[in-house]
């Protein structure tokens, strides 16, 4: 056999999913099984047990697939995604002009497009039984809050890779994707590994993601300043196609970081009030399911899926969780929003989406000044000045600069030591001039210390 060909085989089932899902994790994987009679079964379980529960469920002869990401609860809700560690594609290439083409073309075809937009190859390529999965293995896992970003750049890789038929549908963090050494059911073809990218250890190559973000996403045009181009820092920008203007490009990304940063502010909130009070949860729900919408990672098929999930986080209460009209209105919003639908309001066209100002949801909920305290976005004027005047002071620290009032007292204070040297270079019987060459200072500021005196 050959030695590339025993590489590959080196990677089953369990043993690719852990270059993913590190087994020391808290967090949990979904396992989903379709048998010869099409009934679907999902398990939730932790990474360290995953090895065991796949030897358990026997899988040689069923579809197999596994979560991508990893969750807090046992399951595969968004508003649970804990953190990721992969970037990936669903390639159906039976559908795209590459239907027909040899495995090897294909792969050429990968490493292509991976050349001329500037991306490393594929840690991973595996054939699916039918199309070919494609994975970068990142070289740090990113947590929820970087789930927008993480997002932004699996949306430019499918459109990258749209010749060889990458499936839309198939790039958010709760995806499943086929498990290697198990059997796709359509077609009675194993799924296998077909490329690794190895390092010099001869282990899966990884990927810097913030690397891939700036091959995948241009910077936004640069002010002209005296700064070099090192010093400013980088932004995510998506290459869209259109003639939408970079300011709006970058609005559209920036709304959809803050909506995703404002739902878990709002999670926040719940959790140190220990619930939402009865007569303030329609508005609750109603403010965060619009921050669902408005991050771009929730669509109209899970929508009120994910809205019912924060349901029951901050409510028990049966009557309460049976309102099935809760949302109803909200769902048509939402659909309309998906489809870049625009309504006219005052002569401007918005989204769908009710939108709101951080003072307004500080109004309606009533955040308190010592809630505000431990949120991130949903948070006042005057405490989002005090915390960037920390920030700023913090980074001028670290680069070496002294504040003003340090600054002064530290003039102060060697003003004084040299004043002292002085006047006992004086007693000493030394002149002015003699002084004055000694610490290597002006005759002047000589002889006005000792007038001072």
């Amino acid at each position: 056999m050959p030695a590339v060909a025993k590489q590959l085989d080196l990677f089953d089932g369990a043993s690719e999913a852990s270059l993913y899902h590190e087994p020391a994790s808290r967090s949990f994987v979904a396992v989903c099984t379709q048998g010869h009679n099409g009934k679907f079964h999902q398990w939730c379980v932790k990474p360290g047990e995953l090895a065991a529960h796949l030897a358990f469920l026997g899988a040689d002869d069923m579809n197999v697939w596994v979560s991508q990401g990893e969750f807090s609860k046992p399951n595969r809700r968004l508003v649970n995604f804990t953190r990721v560690g992969v970037c990936f594609l669903d390639l159906d290439t039976y559908k795209s002009p590459a239907k027909g083409w040899t495995r090897e073309q294909v792969l050429e075809k990968i490493h292509d497009l991976c050349a001329g937009a500037g991306i490393p190859s594929p840690s991973l390529i595996v054939f699916s039984g039918q199309g070919y999965q494609v994975k970068w293995l990142l070289s740090s896992y990113l947590p929820r809050q970087a789930l927008v970003r993480w997002n932004i750049v699996q949306e430019q890789l499918v459109e990258l890779f749209q010749p060889l038929g990458a499936d839309p549908a198939a790039k958010d963090a709760s995806r499943v994707l086929r498990l290697i050494g198990t059997t796709n059911l359509k077609t009675g073809q194993k799924v296998e590994v077909v490329h690794a990218q190895l390092d010099h250890q001869s282990v899966p190559a990884m990927a810097d993601f913030e690397q891939l973000t700036q091959a995948l996403l241009p910077r936004p045009r640069q002010r002209k300043t005296a700064k070099s181009p090192a010093a400013a820092p980088f932004q995510l920008v998506p290459k869209e196609p259109g003639k939408s203007s970079h300011s709006k490009l970058l609005k559209g990304i920036n709304t959809r970081v803050l909506a995703w940063d404002r739902l878990n502010d709002l999670r926040t909130l719940a959790e140190l009030r220990g619930g939402i009070a009865p007569g303030m949860r329609n508005t609750y729900m109603l403010i965060i399911a619009c921050q669902m919408a408005l991050s771009g990672l929730i669509y109209p098929h899970n929508f009120k899926r994910e809205v019912r999930t924060l349901q029951v986080e901050i409510s028990q209460d049966p009557a309460w969780l049976r309102d099935r009209e809760l949302l109803s209105s909200l769902q048509a919003r939402v659909e309309a929003h998906h489809r870049r639908e625009k309504i006219e309001y005052n002569g401007r066209e918005l989204t769908p989406i009710y939108t709101y100002r951080t003072a307004t949801i500080i109004k309606l909920l009533s955040i308190t000044p010592d809630e505000q305290q431990q949120l991130r976005t949903l948070i006042s004027a005057d405490l989002a000045t005090e915390r960037n005047t920390v920030r700023e002071r913090t980074k001028r620290r670290a680069a070496g600069v002294v504040e003003r009032v340090e600054y002064l007292a530290q003039r102060k204070q060697t003003a004084t030591e040299r004043r002292e040297q002085i006047l006992a270079m004086h007693a000493q019987g030394l002149t002015a001039l003699q002084i004055a060459a000694h610490l290597d200072i002006s005759k002047k500021t000589v002889t006005r210390a000792l007038a001072d005196n």
